[in-house]
């Protein structure tokens, strides 16, 4: 917003951003323009305009051999040893062209913890049916006896692999208000359906908090209105507490409260 200080480097040069018109830019000129959707472009733009714009084969490659390395196992192994060392929540990507399925693994863990938080950050609602999900999570909310979370943003990797655009804000923000209510148990109107879609099972479990991941104000609004946790992995700390004022702020107006997690 425009009464706090942008906490982002130029990454051409690294030095400072402050506020240039509708964008940010740094003393030697560079300049970056914010997006109708509020974020700013910040990816210089000789990679946003190339072939592989996002991650490079290198870094794409190094995930992937990351968790090749003995499959699920030493993946449950680890999150028990975060519950052991006073973790509160352990995540997976939800990425099925760069990792294995994630669901399978939290039902493992459920099984194996008893106090760790479980859940993706971040899945979506295009790659599978926000139906889909919110059945899932409800019944990793049973399986983990209410220790599940809904992780979930506009898409990123797992969409863009497939050529697609992330969801619509419009969209987006529908998928949590209808994935909330089937995770209640209470039915939701879904277009060309014959009738309203409900989970009748999942009316008396523990509520699964949504955990919005978000990289900017547009985000940090949507967490604040409809979100019970804001999530970033910017581990920079002028960022994480840029973020955390614009999600409180969100939330305050809506008069709601709303938590905030980095994730590492």
């Amino acid at each position: 917003t425009a009464d706090r200080p942008c906490p982002f480097r130029c990454p051409h040069c690294t030095g400072a951003l402050f506020p240039v018109g509708g964008g940010v830019g740094c003393e030697l000129g560079h300049r970056f323009d914010r997006a109708a959707e509020g974020y700013l472009h910040l990816l210089p733009a000789g990679r946003r305009k190339g072939s592989a714009p996002g991650d490079s084969a290198e870094m794409i490659r190094a995930r992937r051999e990351f968790l090749d390395r003995g499959h699920y196992r030493p993946v449950i192994d680890d999150i028990k040893l975060a519950e052991d060392v006073g973790f509160s929540f352990a995540a997976l990507f939800d990425s099925p062209y760069n990792f294995m399925d994630m669901y399978p693994v939290f039902g493992v863990a459920a099984e194996e913890t008893s106090r760790i938080h479980l859940g993706p950050l971040v899945t979506n609602p295009l790659t599978r049916h926000p139906s889909v999900t919110a059945s899932t999570m409800a019944t990793l909310q049973v399986m983990s006896e209410g220790r599940a979370f809904l992780g979930i943003g506009r898409g990123d990797s797992s969409v863009k692999m497939l050529g697609w655009k992330p969801a619509t804000w419009k969209s987006y923000e529908k998928s949590l208000v209808d994935m909330r209510a089937w995770m209640a148990g209470e039915p939701v109107e879904v277009e060309g359906a014959p009738g309203p879609l409900v989970l009748p099972w999942a009316k008396d479990i523990p509520k699964v908090p949504l955990d919005l991941g978000l990289f900017g104000p547009r985000g940090a609004g949507v967490a604040g209105r409809l979100g019970d946790i804001g999530t970033t992995e910017c581990a920079e700390l002028g960022a994480v507490e840029w973020m955390i004022g614009n999600v409180r702020d969100a939330a305050a107006e809506a008069g709601r409260e709303v938590q905030f997690e980095v994730s590492i």
